[in-house]
């Protein structure tokens, strides 16, 4: 997949799959104001994904460094291999 390819399929595709669209998926007037802003061009490089400089989350800036910087609902115990127990 093109980088151009890897956002549409993680934004816009995924927004007509759950046919919601026509308020998430892209940037326009009356849309949920989500986005990411990255320090790099994703276009050039994919994983200039990585590159967030700025979160905004239903028109609000989100204060990342107060966010947790542990993983919450899953642990590399959790994930790997012979972690999990059946009784």
């Amino acid at each position: 997949m093109t980088p151009m390819q890897v956002m549409q399929a993680a934004t816009v595709n995924i927004a007509r799959a759950y046919r919601v669209d026509d308020e998430l998926g892209s940037i326009a007037p009356g849309k949920r104001a989500d986005l990411v802003a990255l320090d790099r061009d994703p276009l050039t490089d994919v994983a200039n994904m990585r590159t967030v400089s700025l979160v905004v989350k239903d028109g609000q800036i989100i204060d990342r460094p107060a966010l947790p910087s542990h993983r919450l609902l899953t642990s590399s115990a959790a994930t790997s291999p012979g972690s999990i127990r059946t009784s």
